[in-house]
């Protein structure tokens, strides 16, 4: 029981650099108060904290990816039957979200317009990078099925979906959003860890990847839309909107 324990808390750990994005000044405590702080932001930038928690992500997991076997003993000392196909679902959640409450009419950071173009940049760019090094690295999986590791895939989707709900909402109406979608995503890592089809390396480089495609994706969207939403959310933040 205390090695179980052991092995959620260093996983777990493992993923708490994402929680930088719980210190962004965008976690305001009104809509309104939001507004004006995206306006004032005007282009989105791609030096931010969210970017740096990415890039703290992707140098934890290669940091560790020496001790991907330690990890994986510990799991099958702990969990050695365990069996999941939550991860397949629980990865699209946070977008879902997003997307509903965009249709619903629930205000956002983002125009309908401009959160189809942040999402389909982001999600070309992050199946770009994930496939591109799955298919030149060609690292075998921990269960010996197929030589496409790392990195993982359903992680980098399910950060990528928790950071655009996290732009979306949880940066301009309430932190819960936030909180709600990054714990699914790490939710999705850590049962791609249990479920013997990820190393703890290959979950840690996909969750930073997710990450920093959403603040490409965004970044693209900007140039494309030439930021038209931006001052849109300028002219309702003078109004008091």
């Amino acid at each position: 029981m205390k090695c179980r324990h052991s092995f959620l808390i260093v996983v777990l750990f493992s993923l708490l650099p994402l929680c930088v994005e719980g210190a962004d000044s965008t976690f305001v405590k009104s809509g309104e108060q939001a507004f004006k702080v995206e306006a004032q932001k005007g282009v989105n930038s791609l030096f931010n904290s969210s970017s740096y928690a990415g890039l703290g992500l992707v140098g934890t997991g290669l940091c560790v990816k020496s001790y991907k076997r330690n990890f994986r003993e510990m799991r099958n000392r702990s969990f050695p039957s365990f069996k999941t196909t939550v991860d397949d679902y629980i990865q699209y959640a946070p977008l879902l979200a997003t997307w509903g409450l965009n249709l619903s009419g629930v205000q956002g950071k983002s125009s309908f317009k401009r959160l189809a173009v942040s999402n389909v940049s982001s999600a070309l760019i992050m199946a770009a990078l994930v496939n591109g090094i799955k298919y030149t690295v060609r690292e075998m999986r921990p269960d010996d099925t197929s030589p496409n590791s790392f990195p993982s895939g359903h992680t980098a989707t399910a950060f990528m979906a928790a950071t655009i709900l996290h732009k979306e909402y949880g940066a301009t109406k309430s932190y819960w959003y936030s909180v709600a979608g990054y714990s699914l995503a790490a939710a999705t890592g850590v049962c791609r860890v249990l479920n013997n089809r990820h190393w703890v390396s290959d979950v840690l480089v996909g969750a930073g990847i997710g990450i920093v495609s959403v603040e490409l994706g965004y970044f693209l969207s900007d140039l494309i839309l030439k930021d038209k939403n931006s001052k849109k959310n300028s002219k309702k933040a003078k109004i008091g909107y």
